[in-house]
């Protein structure tokens, strides 16, 4: 069934009456939006008679708020009673009003009518970059992760408010108990330059089940101890099949050890050793 339109729904924080715009398909159409200092509004596509009921999109699905955080990247992960969700700080925004403070991530189900349940979830620490959802029934899922600022614009004549910023992508994910397998481990290969190694992975094949949401990487002087290795995290974009991230800062003409493993909503893949040394140039 196709999609003929999109409907805006949204609430101006300075005024208290709901908007509802419909907008057309073709390419280039405009709609005209309140005037608030502040606007929310999900996305919303309709089957093919605008006489059915609306069905949220299974992607690119934003609520947006002006002067906020952009959206961060965020993947998602199910598995055996367990949703982790991951994401990446968003980038800069020249109009955002204060600094980001935390993050708010969500989660709804889907009923057996096909509706979906109201969105719960947590605020995480600015410096968080995952949250594990346990204890959950068998069923599909969506997530969501939205930044938050302090709203602090540094203006003694104006009201300090939380904003919430734009909404990341929403990840749609089965959870199930029989769902309960490890990822394998990733292939991987090493480049080496000038003080520092460029790690090159594959995601694992067949990744089946619970599905790969991020990889980490750990590298030490070969002769040092195993307590000295220094981990990175990588969260990439879902569905990447490859990656790659670059260890720098590191001592020309030295030998180094690099190992990686991948992660999913069960848990980690055995480290791998890509390779046996590798030597950064000057």
């Amino acid at each position: 069934m196709g999609v003929c339109c999109y409907i805006l729904q949204g609430r101006p924080d300075t005024d208290t009456e709901d908007f509802n715009e419909v907008v057309n398909c073709p390419a280039g159409t405009r709609i005209s939006l309140p005037e608030p200092s502040q606007v929310t509004f999900p996305l919303w596509a309709t089957a093919t008679s605008l006489s059915q009921p609306a069905e949220r999109a299974h992607s690119g699905t934003h609520q947006v708020v002006a002067n906020g955080p952009l959206p961060p990247d965020a993947g998602a992960s199910g598995g055996s009673g367990r949703l982790r969700v991951v994401w990446n700080e968003p980038a800069a925004n020249s109009e955002q009003v204060g600094a980001i403070n935390g993050y708010v991530v969500q989660r709804r189900s889907r009923n057996t009518d096909g509706t979906w349940s109201a969105w719960s979830g947590t605020v995480k620490a600015v410096t968080d970059r995952s949250h594990t959802f346990t204890g959950l029934a068998d069923g599909i899922y969506q997530v969501r992760v939205r930044a938050k600022t302090d709203g602090n614009d540094n203006d003694p004549n104006t009201t300090d408010s939380k904003i919430l910023g734009t909404t990341s992508t929403v990840r749609t994910v089965a959870v199930l108990a029989a769902s309960t397998n490890l990822p394998g481990a990733p292939g991987g290969s090493v480049a080496a330059g000038a003080q520092k190694l460029t790690v090159t992975w594959q995601r694992p094949d067949p990744d089946t089940g619970s599905l790969v949401y991020g990889y980490t990487v750990r590298h030490k002087v070969s002769t040092a101890a195993d307590s000295t290795y220094v981990e990175t995290k990588v969260y990439p974009r879902p569905g990447l099949a490859s990656g790659s991230v670059e260890i720098t800062g590191l001592t020309a003409n030295t030998a180094y050890v690099v190992q990686i493993r991948s992660h999913n909503a069960n848990g980690d893949s055995a480290w791998i050793t890509v390779g046996t040394t590798h030597t950064p140039t000057t």
